[in-house]
């Protein structure tokens, strides 16, 4: 293990996307404990529920579409193609949004009388704080997929040190700031980056990818290859998020009191296992993209590898968590959420599920196999919506906690299944 870190040590990219993603955690963990401190707990659930609100629009099919950009990258750079295809995911997008907007405008009166009145106050921050961060979503996962991990690291030091600043300038004119008022700043952060972004590849930016038969070719690719994630999208975004819902409208109080409690245990929970799955996803992905092909089998070794190393890991963690979960709580948020911290080792618990699931799927992504994961990704979202009925009106946190981590462990148990017997099937025909 001594060899393995000191090789990674020498590794820039590795090295720049850790620290990027280190500081990424750090600044969020800063802003939480603000935001835990001066906002109040049914102030931060709007929030939160606004985040999912945010993730289900993402999803279709920004949020799929970006997979197959991922893959398509590296192909493109090989055709020598890649400034005209830059130019046109960036208007496919675009075109895509205009529309939604579109659609919003023509529904605003049913909007009027359908969204709860809470969500309602703050319903344009939302879209605001949906575009911008769609935009900046795809700009960071170009810059990713080409392996300049130098810009992507500083868009993260950059989002993380100007949200904190943006937050203590509410905080210094307002004292407690609203769900609103924290969209509206993350908003603001994210057109400041695309603007960084957009001027750094501004010579990328050429007529050429204006271009019709480019868009109906791209979007015939990137709907071939996420097809499969379209039809799963609303299944994954119902695992992560349907608990919230429930505890919005189905628990003893339905206010967003419960799902602020709810939605710090489990971003606290959730922070460290998504943030190093998704450093090391997004250093090894590209990689392996470009290297199973020449060599059948590299991504289940280095996968495997880093899983071992990845689950001692988490293992020391969850023991700290059961050992310290009252005294990390506080630490990191306020003296408000301390009550619901004995669950914190089982929120962490499922997400370490979860991240060790997506990392398997680059076995299966690397083969355009996105359609094997359809059962993973259908059946735990099945798993969390009964669940959730059943144990959240009785149990509340303690219910929704439960159906996140057991379908957390159904999901990395499923996609373990599918890319096991894919690579029998592969190596059955290769023989």
């Amino acid at each position: 293990m001594i060899q393995l870190l000191l090789s990674l040590s020498k590794n820039k990219e590795l090295m720049l996307v850790g620290f990027g993603q280190f500081f990424s955690v750090l600044s969020s963990f800063i802003f939480l404990k603000l935001v835990s401190h001066y906002a109040s707990v049914a102030e931060y659930g709007l929030y939160a529920l606004a985040l999912t609100i945010a993730g289900f629009i993402g999803l279709f099919p920004f949020t799929v579409f970006d997979q197959a950009v991922s893959r398509y990258i590296p192909v493109y750079q090989s055709e020598n193609q890649y400034a005209k295809n830059y130019t046109n995911i960036l208007l496919i997008y675009i075109g895509l949004i205009v529309i939604y907007l579109l659609f919003i405008i023509s529904i605003k009166d049913f909007i009027q009388t359908a969204i709860p009145r809470d969500i309602l106050t703050i319903f344009w921050a939302l879209i605001l704080y949906t575009i911008f961060n769609t935009i900046r979503i795809t700009l960071l996962n170009i810059e990713n997929s080409t392996r300049n991990r130098h810009v992507f690291a500083g868009s993260r030091i950059f989002e993380g040190i100007a949200r904190i600043i943006l937050l203590l300038l509410i905080i210094h004119y307002y004292a407690h700031p609203k769900a609103a008022d924290l969209l509206y700043l993350t908003a603001i952060v994210f057109i400041l980056n695309i603007i960084y972004l957009l001027y750094r590849n501004r010579l990328e930016l050429t007529l050429t990818g204006i271009s019709l038969s480019t868009t109906k070719k791209n979007l015939a690719c990137y709907i071939k290859f996420s097809t499969p994630l379209l039809i799963w999208s609303g299944f994954g975004w119902c695992q992560s998020f349907l608990p919230v819902w429930f505890l919005k409208f189905y628990s003893a109080d339905t206010s967003t009191y419960l799902v602020g409690h709810f939605a710090m245990l489990n971003t606290i929970g959730a922070l460290i296992p998504a943030q190093v799955v998704g450093v090391i996803s997004m250093y090894i992905a590209p990689i392996i993209y470009q290297k199973e092909p020449e060599q059948p089998g590299y991504a289940k070794v280095i996968i495997n590898q880093v899983i071992r190393y990845l689950g001692l890991a988490f293992l020391l963690a969850l023991v700290m968590l059961f050992l310290f979960h009252d005294r990390i709580m506080l630490l990191l948020t306020s003296a408000q959420y301390v009550s619901s911290s004995w669950l914190l080792p089982y929120a962490f618990l499922g997400a370490v599920f979860l991240g060790i699931g997506q990392l398997w799927t680059l076995e299966l992504f690397a083969y355009h196999q996105t359609k094997k994961l359809l059962v993973a990704n259908i059946a735990p979202s099945l798993i969390t919506l009964l669940l959730s009925y059943l144990l959240i009106p009785q149990w509340n946190i303690i219910g929704a906690v439960i159906s996140l981590s057991f379908a957390g462990f159904v999901y990395m148990g499923l996609v373990f299944i599918a890319k096991t017997r894919f690579a029998m099937r592969r190596n059955n025909n290769f023989l």
